[in-house]
């Protein structure tokens, strides 16, 4: 195996501080998806504002972060509202510190865009994730191609390829390309609500 240090491509450092402090794009219409999950990743968590939803409805969280400083504004904020059981990592999302299907739901909002390689990402979003258990993933639009911090936006078209390769299954693609946000906003924006196969030997799957 080729092992690469992706960070000499595209250090944390010089991305962005994700800080949303307000509602959080197609949310609540979406966010269902996962409400059997009892257990969720989220990778690529920003300062944790997804976390506090989750943990208000007692689940297990993890929020994953390469960026020190998100983790720091991110781990008070959660102290300070008294959800101590939700944690934020660092970590990178093309190598999750955490052990194979130990999830049974794991979200990836607005993420993608910002890696070196989605379809690594995919795979480990896939391994961390329990038979059965259930994925979410939001990309922008073409619009948004050209941003500085976003590496590459891919199509609804080359996110169906990347899915199937990586192992997961599409169960709905919620296209939101009518949707306008900005002047940038175009084709492609969509939602991805994903599910883990279970295999022959794993029909009913229990997180880890």
């Amino acid at each position: 195996m080729l092992l690469i240090d992706l960070h000499q491509y595209w250090d944390p450092s010089r991305d962005e501080l994700s800080d949303r402090t307000g509602p959080i794009l197609f949310w609540e219409e979406t966010i269902s998806w996962l409400a059997k999950s009892r257990r969720i990743c989220d990778v690529g968590c920003g300062t944790g504002s997804a976390l506090h939803s989750f943990a208000r409805e007692k689940k297990g969280v993890v929020g994953l972060t390469p960026n020190w400083r998100e983790r720091e504004i991110g781990s008070e904020r959660l102290a300070q509202a008294g959800l101590h059981d939700a944690v934020i990592m660092l970590g990178d999302a093309h190598n999750i510190p955490l052990p194979s299907g130990y999830c049974d739901g794991v979200i990836c909002w607005d993420v993608l865009e910002h890696c070196v390689s989605p379809y690594i990402v995919l795979c480990e979003m896939l391994r961390i994730c329990c038979e059965g258990g259930r994925g979410i993933i939001f990309l922008p639009g073409q619009g948004w191609q050209e941003e500085r911090y976003h590496l590459l936006v891919p199509t609804i078209r080359q996110m169906r390829h990347l899915l199937k390769q990586a192992g997961w299954n599409l169960d709905n693609v919620v296209d939101k390309s009518s949707y306008t946000l900005s002047d940038r906003d175009s084709d492609d924006m969509a939602i991805y609500l994903l599910s883990k196969p279970i295999t022959a030997r794993s029909l009913n799957p229990t997180v880890k």
